[in-house]
């Protein structure tokens, strides 16, 4: 059995096509079970979704290295022992890095909504 998905995948415009969210809101199990929607969804995982998934990982583990690193690996003393001035210059670089690296992708992602609703007129 052939199955073309090309339509499934992308509209006339060659732009994403919205047919899997559809799929999903009209919430029924037999259409959802059929083989060409889950050869589409599998075809859209593994050649879009993925990617940005495994990067996102990575970077999350990135920033969650960096925080382990700033706050416990370098705060390790025996009680009365003062820091020295290597071990707060690294630790304060690793809290900069966390703030830019994780806020700025905060910042960047939530101004992007709120302006996407401003233009839409979802925002009062």
């Amino acid at each position: 059995v052939n199955y073309y998905v090309k339509h499934l995948i992308q509209d006339l415009d060659g732009n994403f096509s919205p047919n899997l969210e559809w799929l999903v809101e009209h919430s029924d199990p037999k259409i959802i079970r059929h083989s060409t929607v889950i050869l589409f969804s599998d075809v859209l995982w593994h050649r879009v979704a993925s990617y940005k998934f495994i990067l996102s990982k990575i970077y999350f583990l990135l920033i969650l290295g960096v925080f382990i690193t700033g706050q416990s690996a370098l705060l390790n003393h025996k009680l009365g022992e003062s820091q020295t001035l290597g071990e707060d210059i690294a630790m304060s670089s690793c809290r900069v890095f966390n703030y830019i690296f994780s806020m700025c992708k905060l910042i960047i992602s939530q101004s992007n909504k709120l302006f996407r609703d401003l233009g839409e007129g979802e925002i009062r």
